[in-house]
Formats: structure tokens, C-alpha cells, sequence
């Protein structure tokens, strides 16, 4: 899945990326969330200190797969166990999939990238900035267009401990509220799809060479069925 950072063309809902942006320092103390955080990144949450290694996927009797993967050391994102089916009924009366940002190290020096549009998410208590999408048969879910905002590089640093986080679904097709009427799409098929959750961005080399791209990613699947 291609991850949507920035537009071909500046229009309602894509954002312009203006020469010289200017930096803006991420201040999070104690876990805290920082004004505007990207929405789907949970703040102010006291998160206790874990090993990456004991995250797990979540399973039911339906089961479900998934994986993860980071370039960036000490931060990774996992799917706690929660259900993997559920009916269409239960699917339109709102479910929230969560997952965890687990931060091990704290790293300095990173300049996280909105994953939205418009560049208008901003860090959440973890210190980066979290996208998602749910995908699959043609369907796509995701909060894409957030409008239009000022561009801005952000410099931040990595919060060591576990940051909870959902994402909240009703089932149905969207991209996001945009800076224009957005109404939502149609309704999710019976089906299996793919949950993703994703940070990009760029961290400072120790080195004092140029900055390093970094990648943090997870996938799981949840699978609609028919009602009975």
C-alpha cells in the first residue's frame, strides 16, 4: 500500500508544501501529547515500559495474521489481541481495532512526516506520527484528507513505554472529513481485509551525515462475514 504523503497539485484538501517550512520543536513531556496530535495516535496515556518482543497479534476462534516492521531502533507498532471477525452488523454499529506504539529506546534527533495530505498530523505522545488504512477487494478506509495546513518539518524525540491507541470504523469507505463536504462511501462487503498502521520520517545521523529515512509499519487482517 502506497503511503499518501503529499499531492500532485495544491487544492482544497491537498496540501501545499511551501519553499523553507519552518521547524517546529515537539515538546512531550512525561508521555504527553502535543497540541493538534494526529488523532489516531492516543495521547496522555502513562504508558509502563515494554519489551517490543512480548506484542503479540490478536486471535479468536476466526483467526487472524499479521507482521510488523521497523527500520527505526526501538520503536515498533503492534496489534494487542483483539477479535478478528465480526458480523455486518457489528461492523456498522462502530468496533475500534486497537494498537500500541512500543517505544524501548529513547531516540532524539527525529522528524516525523504527516501521512495525511495536507500535512496537518502531527505527533502523538509516542513522538511520531501514526497513519493507518484498512484495505482490500477495492475498499479503502483511512483518514487521508485532513484538509489543508501549513507545512512545517517537525523535530521531535521518541517517548519511551507503551502508547495505546484505536482506530474507530464503522464500516464504511472514506478518506477523511478533507476542507470540503466529504461525505462517506459505501458499506464494506463481507470480506477479509488488511488493517495497516504506519510512521515515516527521517531521524539525525550520529554521524552528522545526512538524515536517514526510517519506516515503522504493522499489519493485521480482520475479516467481515455475513449476518446470520
Amino acid at each position: 500500500m502506497a503511503l499518501a504523503v503529499g499531492c500532485a497539485s495544491a487544492g482544497a484538501g491537498c496540501g501545499g508544501s511551501p519553499s523553507g517550512p519552518p521547524t517546529i520543536d515537539v515538546t512531550l513531556p512525561d508521555g504527553g501529547d502535543a497540541a493538534g496530535a494526529n488523532p489516531d495516535d492516543a495521547g496522555g496515556n502513562d504508558a509502563s515500559v515494554a519489551d517490543a518482543s512480548d506484542a503479540r497479534v490478536g486471535s479468536d476462534a476466526g483467526g487472524c495474521s499479521g507482521m510488523s516492521s521497523s527500520t527505526l531502533d526501538g520503536v515498533s507498532l503492534v496489534f494487542p489481541a483483539a477479535p478478528c471477525r465480526y458480523t455486518q452488523t457489528d461492523v456498522a454499529a462502530g468496533i475500534r481495532i486497537p494498537y500500541e506504539v512500543v517505544v524501548t529506546k529513547a531516540t532524539a534527533g527525529l522528524h516525523p512526516t504527516p501521512t495525511d495530505e495536507g500535512d496537518c498530523q502531527r505527533p502523538g505522545a509516542s513522538g511520531i506520527i501514526v497513519g493507518f488504512a484498512i484495505t482490500g477487494v477495492g475498499q479503502n478506509y483511512c483518514l487521508c484528507d485532513l484538509g489543508l495546513c501549513p507545512a512545517a518539518e517537525l523535530s521531535t524525540a521518541a517517548v519511551v513505554g507503551r502508547h495505546p491507541a484505536e482506530i474507530e470504523w464503522d464500516g464504511k469507505n472514506w478518506r477523511g472529513p478533507s476542507d470540503v463536504p466529504s461525505p462517506k462511501g459505501p458499506t464494506f462487503p463481507p470480506d477479509t481485509y488488511d488493517v495497516s498502521v504506519f510512521a515515516i520520517g527521517t531521524r539525525n545521523d550520529a554521524g552528522g551525515g545526512a538524515p536517514i529515512n526510517f519506516e515503522v509499519r504493522a499489519t493485521r487482517t480482520i475479516t467481515i462475514t455475513p449476518d446470520p
